[in-house]
């Protein structure tokens, strides 16, 4: 396609209303823009729909993510085993850095299950506040013909379920999948940073790209590494 270029009046307004300032890497207060600390949080109930399903029952969406610095939306279904892989190394990365910040990310599990039967919504193996399946996938009377918001494997698609609203709009192509979205805007801060990968005798690897990934999350793997037990 052809896309017509900005003049340099343009590039350089937007430059201006894209400077902002870190310290040790984060977004400060002093950095957002007049109209970006102004701005009320996104509306996580059009992006997500009204509810999560959480340890504590569902609750509104409003609720589990207010005054969340990152909302990290997780893509993946317990009937994939790479899926399976990423989320152990998901509850292991979160459960070192909400203990030292509990503010600085949500995880919002999205199932990507081709069938309801593997989804267990919230448990001690997925922790993480949960989309209901119906609207995850789009299926059953609760849907009520809306289209699915998560990623739609190929299994699925080939029966006549489309792809999913985030799928799309993140340009999904794979589960598992992590996109970090800034809990002021609800926009794309971070994405591509983590993988999986068959490794050595057919373990699954996980790869993560520090350079790629969100800071706090990068500090919460070093202390991971330095708290590791020395191998003996």
């Amino acid at each position: 396609a052809n896309l017509a270029r900005p003049d340099q009046g343009q590039l350089g307004a937007r430059a201006m209303a894209d400077t902002r300032f870190f310290v040790n890497g984060e977004l400060t207060a002093e950095g957002r823009s007049g109209a970006e600390a102004g701005k009320p949080s996104p509306s996580w109930v059009s992006l997500l729909g009204p509810t999560l399903l959480t340890a504590r029952g569902e609750q509104r969406v409003e609720d589990v993510l207010k005054d969340k610095q990152r909302v990290a939306l997780f893509f993946a279904g317990q009937d994939c085993e790479f899926c399976r892989a990423l989320q152990r190394w998901m509850n292991e990365t979160m459960c070192e850095l909400q203990a030292s910040d509990p503010n600085d990310t949500e995880v919002v599990y999205v199932a990507s299950d081709v069938y309801s039967d593997s989804f267990a919504g919230v448990s001690h193996s997925q922790p993480f506040p949960a989309v209901p399946y119906y609207r995850a996938q789009g299926v059953g009377s609760l849907a009520r013909g809306a289209p699915p918001l998560g990623f739609v494997r190929k299994a699925a698609r080939v029966e006549g379920r489309p792809q999913g609203v985030l799928a799309d709009r993140y340009r999904l192509t794979v589960v598992p999948a992590v996109v970090v979205l800034d809990g002021q805007s609800g926009s794309v801060s971070h994405q591509g940073f983590v993988d999986t990968s068959d490794g050595d005798d057919s373990a699954i690897e996980v790869t993560f790209d520090s350079n790629l990934a969100p800071p706090s999350w990068v500090r919460a793997r070093e202390r991971m590494l330095h708290e590791a037990p020395a191998a003996v």
